[in-house]
């Protein structure tokens, strides 16, 4: 979806049927003989990407139970980060393994975690002041070296694309820590020049009896998946915390039980997957929890945009996914977000439990106007209905927009 509006009688593609994503070749250009990657075949390499990390991830995610039932020191493999929540060593190392591979092809990175603070190039390997047990240093060496090889396939001479690269290491970290591996996945999305989310894996490492995923860049055309068999039964996706009475009436008016899931690129992947009806809330996330499921979502026919602009106007307005450098959270409506501890600028922590009311009160890269994520039947002729079943839910109980 590009950042214009678009309005409800606008035409959705219908979703793709399920089926591994093919090896695609990078394009050669014509000047020197040098390659000129589609974004495509990235897509593809982060996909490999993905699977060459598994290993590692699935070591940490153990050794993170191990420590969660004191079966080693405490934080040997987790740490807290200023605003309280959850850091893992899976975190740090999916996060510079992914940057490794991407950085000289694309011509910006946003992720969670401080680059500066990931030191993969040679053993004893450290990410975010906390250093990698020396039983797993052979699974980082392993990674990094699968990596590689990824890279060096591209060739030397891969000329960079004009895309950012935005990532979400281990999406549902909380998930993660607490041994709901099932519904952790790593995002990785490509945006555009302008901010438009144009390409996406989500993958989930820890699922069983093996790792599922969806690929997607639809002005390519790529829509692929590996997913869960087909499920019977639709929920609506919701937290699997504190959830609204704004998010709750939703769900009534729109006929769906509710569903609790962890993870914005797990509930997409549900959507996908038929569990889900719809994934809306209220409650904010940040740009590299939506930009790679926005594009996987929106090449198989779905959509992920603002709620606010779809409940006041009735448009369909995506997120901005440029760097903060070239212009500060547009994505900004003044007191209407709430201040808190995870969205709140290092100025503005004193404030917390207030309205925002300036972008600059608030974390660079948070998502605040809420999310409208639905999967292709409800995105294509159920629009109209669930606009008049989230103005309704907003008449009896506004959205919080925290």
């Amino acid at each position: 979806m590009s950042r214009t509006p678009v309005p409800l009688s606008a035409e959705r593609l219908a979703p793709s049927d399920a089926q591994p994503v093919p090896r695609v070749q990078a394009a050669c250009s014509a000047a020197g003989g040098a390659e000129e990657l589609s974004t495509s075949a990235l897509l593809d390499g982060c996909l490999r990407a993905c699977a060459a990390v598994t290993p590692l991830t699935k070591a940490v995610y153990a050794m993170v139970g191990a420590e969660r039932d004191a079966s080693v020191p405490a934080g040997a493999t987790t740490a807290s980060k200023a605003d309280g929540s959850l850091f893992t060593l899976a975190d740090g190392l999916v996060q510079a393994l992914l940057e490794r591979l991407l950085r000289p092809l694309v011509v910006g990175i946003i992720a969670e975690e401080d680059s500066a603070s990931l030191h993969i190039d040679a053993p004893p390997y450290v990410v975010c002041g906390l250093t990698v047990p020396a039983p797993l240093e052979p699974l980082v060496t392993a990674a990094v070296q699968q990596v590689d090889a990824i890279a060096t396939g591209w060739g030397p001479a891969a000329l960079p694309l004009d895309l950012v690269a935005v990532i979400d290491p281990i999406d549902g970290t909380k998930e993660f820590g607490s041994g709901k591996g099932e519904q952790c996945t790593i995002c990785v999305g490509l945006a555009s020049a302008q901010g438009d989310a144009v390409g996406g894996v989500v993958y989930r490492p820890l699922d069983l009896p093996a790792p599922t995923w969806a690929v997607g860049c639809a002005n390519q055309g790529l829509a692929r998946s590996h997913l869960r068999p087909t499920a019977t039964h639709q929920g609506f996706l919701c937290s699997a915390g504190r959830v609204s009475p704004f998010v709750e009436e939703l769900a009534v008016r729109m006929g769906l039980p509710m569903l609790p899931a962890g993870g914005a690129g797990n509930k997409v992947l549900m959507l996908l997957e038929g569990a889900g009806g719809a994934y809306i809330q209220d409650r904010g996330v940040s740009r590299w929890d939506t930009c790679g499921p926005q594009a996987v979502l929106e090449a198989h026919g779905g959509v992920l945009a603002q709620l606010r602009p779809f409940e006041s106007r009735g448009e369909l307005v995506s997120y901005s996914y440029r760097p903060s450098a070239a212009g500060a959270t547009p994505d900004f409506e003044p007191n209407l977000a709430r201040i808190t501890r995870y969205n709140a600028a290092p100025a503005a922590r004193q404030r917390v439990g207030e309205r925002a009311e300036e972008p600059g009160q608030l974390q660079p890269y948070a998502n605040t106007l809420g999310l409208l994520a639905l999967p292709g039947p409800v995105a294509g002729a159920g629009l109209g209905a669930c606009l008049e079943a989230v103005r309704a839910a907003a008449a009896a109980h506004p959205p919080e927009y925290d």
